[in-house]
């Protein structure tokens, strides 16, 4: 050859010496074509080719759970990504990654506190994660020794009090009957 170049997105052509290595080049999509010109002035042309720059990581957020306490072993991993993927997957607690296709149900949470990032791939190849989330899971109810003993005092009190003053409404109401025998027909 006598001559090579190329147009970039229909671009005026570039010279080049052969083989090169095109740097610099903006996310999305592009096309290119290849010329030569022979030793006896011929120009010959590649077919047009399409491509797509993607060195962007897809963007995550996760929806649910929330950073709270769950009063359940199970909660919904509910997540958005702003791009297409090849692969999603969560980590629970600093764990192995956990594969999924979408949204999904945590189950057999332990209790006390978790930590869940969820990672993804998008078509291109990049990795992106979402902000770690941290959350509890508490589904026993943990009352101090202390207090499970007032709220039994307080219980027994109540039907202590409360006990002899409807007995003793039902036996005035009883006895408030029989002195009014002139009321019945």
């Amino acid at each position: 050859t006598s001559w090579i170049g190329y147009s970039l997105n229909w671009q005026a052509n570039m010279t080049v010496p052969g083989n090169t290595t095109m740097s610099g080049l903006p996310d999305g999509s592009h096309t290119i074509t290849v010329y030569a010109n022979d030793t006896s002035g011929n120009m010959g042309q590649s077919d047009i080719v399409s491509f797509t720059i993607d060195t962007t990581a897809p963007r995550i957020e996760i929806l649910s759970p929330q950073n709270k306490t769950y009063t359940t072993s199970q909660v919904e991993l509910n997540f958005k990504v702003d791009e297409a993927t090849s692969w999603i997957a969560y980590s629970l607690d600093n764990q192995a990654n956990t594969s999924i296709t979408g949204n999904t149900t945590l189950s057999e949470l332990s209790e006390g506190p978790h930590a869940l990032i969820v990672c993804s791939n998008d078509t291109a190849g990049n990795i992106g994660f979402s902000e770690e989330i941290h959350f509890t899971t508490q589904t026993l109810i943990n009352i101090p020794q202390d207090s499970f003993h007032v709220w039994i005092l307080v219980a027994l009190a109540t039907v202590a009090v409360v006990g002899p003053v409807i007995t003793i409404y039902f036996v005035d109401s009883g006895n408030a009957n029989e002195q009014s025998p002139s009321t019945m027909h």
